[in-house]
């Protein structure tokens, strides 16, 4: 339901952009519509373009948005793909495309599908845990600065201070 023109500046939009890529099976659409880190990682691979079932891509472009999730610069889009356009029984249902805000654009980071909702949520809340805890160790550590700065100050001034002759002459 979705405009064909690509559109990044929410969730859900960024999801249909991305899926009409995957549908296209272009290597130079992933990078395009991939976050810095992953694109880099797309570009350096050996992969090429590939050639996607057109079964699948139906599929892909009719997937349904069940729930979006944000929290901060993170971003996963769970949704439905619909099982009456395959003919094949689709394994893990829930397709959850995790995203990252980058210059004001929400773009991929990578897939997982799932068989529930509940465990691509709990996906996303461990990614987001992590980053959390990651985010509250900088935060801690650059609190610490001012206890830090004059240790240091005093490291160095010891270091060109030091009497670095008498020390050699051990040697």
């Amino acid at each position: 339901d979705f405009p064909q023109a690509e559109d990044f500046s929410t969730p859900e939009s960024a999801y249909a952009a991305i899926n009409r890529v995957m549908a296209s099976g272009s290597r130079e659409g992933w990078i395009r519509v991939s976050a810095k880190a992953t694109a880099e990682r797309i570009a350096q691979s050996q992969q090429q373009d590939q050639q996607v079932p057109p079964e699948w891509a139906q599929g892909v472009m009719h997937a349904h948005i069940l729930e979006v999730r944000i929290q901060g610069e993170q971003a996963m889009v769970i949704a439905a793909l619909p099982q009456e356009l395959s003919a094949q029984k689709i394994v893990n249902p829930i397709d959850a495309r995790s995203l990252k805000r980058e210059d004001g654009k929400w773009l991929n980071t990578g897939q997982d599908r799932f068989d529930t909702v509940e465990q691509a949520a709990e996906k996303f809340n461990r990614i987001t845990a992590r980053q959390d805890k990651t985010e509250l160790a900088y935060k801690a550590a650059y609190n610490a600065l001012d206890t830090f700065s004059p240790m240091a100050q005093e490291l160095f001034d010891k270091l060109r201070s030091a009497n670095y002759r008498h020390i050699l002459s051990y040697y």
